[in-house]
């Protein structure tokens, strides 16, 4: 039998090195795609009009609720009140109060100097005609995590998350992770969902944070992820609407 020469051996041996390092890329690659299907199937699901989702109790039950509490899912607020896309999912909740889908609304974000996110959306929502005893704070509640760490564990409390479309897998990961009964609600449409660009960089950013919820709680907790952190900043960049020097202005407030 004819012997492999040196130099046919050393092609064949790099041909074998570089099949193998494709393979992680193929593998991330199929992995990225997969969860992507899944946040799509998620945005969808959640926007349904709720009294239409299977699964669900109807609204017309004034005699029981279809969850104990709303929570709402925190975003932008700036010195003029709560950003056009906050200002989506509290219309959002407070239209779902008002149909009976619970007696509490739930309101959860963190603190950006002297911005308080939590009073900014309660003071929307009284605003909005929901009676200020129906309105609760959730605190610590600066990022999805927290918040669901936040809320009463006991068996039997039933929950609806409003956040946007994009939001809404994470927010049902974490839950199922920490054994929540928990089910999530999204307007239709929001302005970022109706604007392509910011959109995708929404998306890219769900798919990232997914990751990031994925390793030990211990490395995640290292990574800044509420309001004025990179994480948080990334998608305004992404999507064109604030320079890249904003990210450089993050990193130097963070290692100030």
């Amino acid at each position: 039998m004819r012997r492999m020469s040196p130099r046919r051996r050393a092609w064949w041996a790099g041909a074998a090195v570089s099949a193998l390092a494709v393979v992680p890329f193929v593998a991330a690659m199929a992995g990225t795609s997969l969860l992507a299907r899944r946040v799509r199937h998620a945005e969808r699901a959640a926007s349904v009009p709720f009294g239409e989702r299977p699964g669900l109790p109807a609204l017309d039950r004034p005699d029981r609720p279809a969850a104990d509490a709303l929570v709402v899912f925190g975003a932008t607020v700036d010195a003029d009140g709560p950003c056009a896309e906050l200002r989506a999912r509290l219309d959002h909740a407070a239209a779902l109060w008002r149909a009976g889908a619970a007696p509490l609304v739930m309101v959860a974000g963190g603190v950006v100097g002297e911005i308080d996110e939590v009073t900014a959306m309660a003071r929307y929502l009284v605003d909005e005609g929901v009676p200020r005893d129906a309105v609760a704070p959730v605190r610590p509640g600066h990022n999805t995590r927290v918040t669901l760490e936040s809320l009463d564990h006991s068996g039997g409390r039933r929950y609806v998350a409003v956040s946007s479309p994009y939001h809404a897998y994470r927010i049902a990961v974490e839950a199922r992770r920490q054994g929540l009964e928990l089910a999530v609600s999204s307007p239709p449409s929001t302005p970022e969902t109706r604007h392509p660009p910011t959109h995708r960089a929404r998306f890219a950013s769900e798919l990232a944070a997914l990751v990031l919820y994925a390793l030990p709680p211990d490395w995640a907790a290292h990574v800044g992820t509420g309001p004025g952190t990179l994480r948080h900043r990334l998608p305004h960049v992404m999507a064109g609407q604030a320079p890249p020097s904003e990210l450089v202005a993050v990193r130097r407030r963070g290692s100030s």
